[in-house]
């Protein structure tokens, strides 16, 4: 499970060691991060999770982190658009009418593919096609991100 780059998207640089995790906290490969503006730190995606704090995809092996001995771990930044495309792990079967309607997170791995349009900054990511046809469980799309550019 989790958040995948697509192949035929332009490879795009990750942070090696660049990012430092909120202490005390559990992180599933390929998982999504957001960054706590206030403290600068990388903390797991959730369900709350906007546009405005989605930060990148944790590339790093899982990891729980300790208050004691913080390790500075792998993130690839999202940018946000169709530039970038990412194939995503689905709570609910895929269905042609979630295509294009924006989508909220269920967890950090995981999004909550719906067929109607999530308003707000909540709708973070917009599936373009369907990867492996109609009930399967995964899609393909991009992330709606303003973080990593403010």
């Amino acid at each position: 499970m989790g958040i995948y780059l697509n192949v035929a998207s332009p490879n795009v640089p990750h942070i090696p060691g660049g990012m430092i995790p909120e202490t005390s906290t559990a992180f599933a490969a390929n998982s999504l991060v957001d960054l706590n503006t206030t403290s600068g730190y990388i903390q797991p995606s959730t369900s709350s999770t906007t546009s405005h704090t989605l930060f990148g995809v944790f590339v790093d092996k899982a990891v729980t982190t300790a208050s004691s001995n913080p390790a500075n771990v792998d993130v690839i930044p999202i940018f946000g658009g169709p530039e970038q495309l990412f194939i995503v792990d689905c709570t609910n079967v895929t269905a042609i009418n979630q295509i294009y309607k924006r989508q909220a997170l269920t967890n950090s791995t995981t999004i909550a593919n719906t067929s109607s349009d999530t308003t707000g900054n909540t709708g973070v990511f917009v599936p373009i096609a369907l990867v492996g046809g109609v009930g399967g469980t995964q899609m393909l799309g991009y992330f709606s991100n303003f973080a990593a550019s403010n």
